[in-house]
């Protein structure tokens, strides 16, 4: 079974700027060369305060997405922490509307999981319902197909 990334362009633009921002406000607080030459310890720790919050935004944005494998579904979000729900605790996949986005209604895979209930898989919904089912229904076809996968056992 092969290993599918689904990334958030969008949203990944958006944080990658707002990152960038606090990195570049770092970078150039530190640059001042009054800041540095006065001694100002405060300020030096803004400026590098600053710079790592901007870096740790990059990476955290760089991660953003869902990875979909045999062993399940991966959800790596910007603020929270990595969620795996493996395949054999999706109980059933559809596809429903979720909010308006400009007006227009926002279809998405649902999974409904053991333990967790009802699991919203914005990241590979869309704008069309006929495009939203069809990525529910490739998504049972991967849990279908993960279900029968079976890793070859080399003996010798």
């Amino acid at each position: 079974m092969t290993r599918v990334v689904v990334r958030p362009r969008i949203r990944m633009a958006l944080f990658m700027i707002i990152s960038d921002v606090f990195a570049l406000a770092g970078l150039s607080y530190l640059a001042n060369g009054h800041v540095v030459a006065d001694r100002n310890w405060p300020g030096v720790g803004l400026g590098c305060a600053l710079t790592l919050i901007g870096g740790l935004g990059v990476w955290r944005t760089l991660r953003l997405g869902v990875i979909i494998d045999q062993s399940g579904l991966l959800v790596r979000s910007f603020a929270a922490s990595n969620r795996l729900v493996p395949w054999t605790a999706v109980q059933s996949i559809g596809s429903e509307k979720l909010f308006l986005r400009g007006g227009r209604p926002f279809y998405a895979p649902v999974l409904q999981v053991d333990g967790i209930g009802r699991l919203t898989a914005p990241e590979v919904g869309s704008s069309s319902l006929e495009e939203a089912e069809q990525k529910a229904a490739d998504l049972r076809g991967l849990q279908a197909a993960a279900q029968n996968y079976r890793p070859a056992v080399i003996s010798g």
